[in-house]
């Protein structure tokens, strides 16, 4: 990839995506629609998920160090954060709740548990996405793309640079403006993203 471009994905990519038939397609479909990091992603729990509120809390990230799984607070304090989540990702939660209760795991407080119930290691869930990425066509992009199209697709919406960054707390505005994505984003963030005080 050019070292000055930021890896993304458009729109119609992401539809692409999710049509994909995987078991963890709803995780790779969560993470472009909130733009939260992997490990935050793995580390989240259901009690920080409120559904009949449209949000969710980030308390935890999950990172492998030395082979083991170390869970722990986000990368930076700023990394504590409530986000909204738009109409389509609550549905798509809804719909992955009768899943794991269909594969026995209704009781797992884990929002994206293993085939056991436990934590998803990092390895595993890269290996997945290399094959549900191929399926869908695109390029060989890692999964912090998806956190990138998040931002981007706001962009594209009208959010402003300021709000994404509250949501997203990294990229820059050099990053969000060199996308340079056209697609119906609005259709996606029709209102953009609220970010919510947090309350822990």
């Amino acid at each position: 990839p050019h070292p000055h471009l930021v890896e993304s994905f458009s729109l119609e990519q992401v539809r692409r995506l999710d049509k994909v038939d995987h078991r963890l397609s709803a995780l790779f479909t969560f993470l472009w629609q909130t733009g939260l990091r992997i490990g935050e992603a793995l580390a989240l729990r259901w009690v920080d998920v409120d559904l009949s509120r449209s949000s969710l809390r980030v308390r935890r990230s999950a990172a492998e160090v030395s082979g083991k799984l170390i869970i722990g607070p986000p990368k930076t304090a700023a990394g504590m954060r409530e986000i909204a989540l738009a109409p389509q990702t609550v549905t798509l939660l809804l719909h992955h709740q009768t899943a794991l209760r269909a594969e026995g795991l209704g009781s797992s407080d884990l929002v994206f548990p293993s085939r056991v119930g436990t934590m998803l290691s990092r390895r595993n869930v890269t290996r997945a996405w290399a094959s549900v990425r191929r399926s869908a066509g695109l390029s060989a992009f890692g999964l912090h793309a998806l956190r990138h199209t998040n931002a981007s697709l706001q962009l594209q919406a009208g959010v402003g640079i300021r709000e994404i960054a509250a949501k997203g707390n990294e990229a820059t505005a050099k990053e969000r403006s060199e996308q340079g994505l056209r697609e119906i984003a609005r259709e996606m963030f029709p209102r953009g993203v609220r970010v919510l005080p947090v309350n822990l």
